[in-house]
């Protein structure tokens, strides 16, 4: 360290470092008010903490868990929709409740977290476990590719395969609808007039094949009557109330519907027009009527 005198009286302290990176000589400086030891010391502290802080002297050996999973999720969070944020919460939660934040990174062998994924397994189930594995291994991918690791753990864990029972095999064998099966669903929600919006949400589901969210994320300018075409281009978030893009470009797409499908949407679109006033090209169409917000998944089930 070496001092300069300035100007107006004050005292510029002086420190080299060598730049990772180039491996160039660089220097740091502070101004003190006096040159008594006293200032030098307090120079030298100020110094280093600069000189610490260009190095990022927050060794990698020293990362704690939540750190670097904090790093992973600020950049994780600007690729993804609001709803998968909402949706990995609960993961994350899960995540945090077996693994300690302040556990040293470098010190989380696959052991380590082979039991902590058996302990979710006990806990909440095979699903759950598989949700926290698949995080668990985007946080250590992304500190592998900042090189603050160099091995992923996570991928010499499993998630041991759970026996499956007979009346589990006759559920997933059962999983879809008949025809017959959705048509005795549409007339028993046809009886009641306030259900007849959801006997014909049922129908374009299954004449369609289109997702739930993109059901509720139809917009009458996506509907072409004339043509029978229907142009998907979209999910509605319902957590944040929004239409958003799909996770994929093939999702965007425009599908050939027969007859009975467009009958089906003419007469929400009826029903919307004589309670309110004609749609515009913006409107929802599988609405909630009252603030024209797509039905949510929850209340059609129910």
């Amino acid at each position: 360290m070496w001092m300069e005198e300035l100007p107006n009286g004050k005292f510029k302290y002086f420190e080299r470092y060598k730049d990772p990176y180039t491996e160039k000589l660089k220097k740091v400086s502070v101004t003190m008010e006096k040159k008594t030891p006293q200032a030098r010391n307090q120079a030298a502290i100020l110094l280093q903490e600069k000189i610490n802080k260009k190095l990022s002297t927050k060794q990698v050996e020293s990362i704690t868990f939540e750190e670097i999973y904090n790093l992973f999720y600020k950049s994780w969070a600007q690729t993804v929709k609001e709803s998968t944020k909402h949706n990995c919460k609960s993961v994350d939660k899960k995540m945090k409740e077996v693994i300690p934040s302040d556990t040293i990174l470098a010190n989380l062998d696959r052991r380590f977290l082979q039991e902590a994924i058996e302990k979710i397994i006990e806990s909440n189930g095979y699903i759950t476990a598989k949700k926290v594995r698949h995080r668990l291994r985007g946080i250590f991918n992304y500190a592998v590719q900042y090189s603050y690791i160099e091995n992923n753990e996570v991928d010499y864990t499993t998630i041991p395969q759970k026996p499956k029972t007979l009346e589990e095999l006759e559920k997933k064998r059962n999983n879809f609808l008949t025809m017959q099966e959705i048509k005795a669903l549409v007339d028993v929600l046809n009886r009641r007039e306030y259900h007849q919006k959801y006997a014909d949400m049922v129908l374009v589901l299954a004449l369609t094949g289109m997702r739930y969210g993109e059901l509720t994320a139809l917009q009458l300018k996506n509907i072409d009557l004339e043509n029978n075409k229907i142009e998907i281009t979209g999910n509605f978030d319902s957590v944040n109330k929004i239409k958003t893009l799909p996770k994929t470009t093939n999702s965007i797409r425009t599908i050939k519907v027969s007859e009975s499908v467009i009958e089906a949407i003419q007469r929400q679109i009826v029903r919307l027009s004589e309670r309110f006033q004609p749609l515009s090209s913006d409107d929802y169409i599988f609405c909630f009527e009252k603030w024209n917000q797509p039905t949510t998944i929850a209340c059609f089930i129910q």
